[in-house]
């Protein structure tokens, strides 16, 4: 019985080890490819507040994205995202946010369809055709399953900027990823 046990806690351990291990590589992989010279930043919707404002998760992408057209990292902004919950289409919101902080409206695409992160990807590949330089923007943790959405949808030149946003569910949220990044790696193989 006890060399089951001891077997038992070293395979626990082991697969421990190898999901953080994993967990490092997703936030490894979030500027593996620093954005630059790109044709656009593709950001990915998230939560507005019940009064219409980008919660800080989502302004903190927008804001990432927002500074990687002024450095003149990209040339155009996507913004996708849905109708969420709390009544309020994502996109416009993004939209909206983005042109308050002096974003001409010729530099924004806005996509309402983007329920997922794999419709977001499919829609910025057909707005802007998959032979597009494209930067993922999201939070660090889903930086790497965004980019590898976005190869998926076809685009073969793909980049990532993670937003400059942590909170402490994002500790949950890694947790989360590592199955949902092994997902769509075992779908589009």
């Amino acid at each position: 019985m006890r060399l089951l046990v001891k077997w038992g806690a070293a395979a626990l351990g082991a697969g421990a080890a190898v999901y953080l291990g994993a967990v490092v590589a997703l936030y490894a992989d979030a500027t593996s490819h620093p954005a630059d010279n790109a044709d656009a930043a593709v950001v990915y919707g998230n939560t507005v507040h019940p009064d219409g404002t980008p919660s800080d998760r989502l302004k903190a992408r927008l804001d990432a994205a927002h500074d990687l057209l002024v450095a003149g990292a990209v040339k155009r902004i996507v913004v996708s995202g849905a109708l969420g919950q709390e009544g309020h289409d994502e996109a416009v919101v993004m939209g909206r946010y983005l042109q308050g902080r002096g974003v001409p409206p010729s530099q924004l695409l806005v996509d309402s369809q983007g329920w997922t992160t794999e419709a977001t990807s499919r829609n910025a590949a057909a707005l802007l055709g998959p032979q597009a330089v494209v930067v993922a923007v999201s939070q660090r943790f889903h930086v790497s399953r965004a980019k590898m959405s976005l190869r998926h949808a076809g685009f073969t030149h793909v980049q990532g900027a993670p937003a400059q946003y942590t909170e402490l569910r994002d500790a949950y949220a890694y947790t989360r990823e590592v199955p949902a990044w092994l997902s769509y790696w075992w779908r589009g193989r």
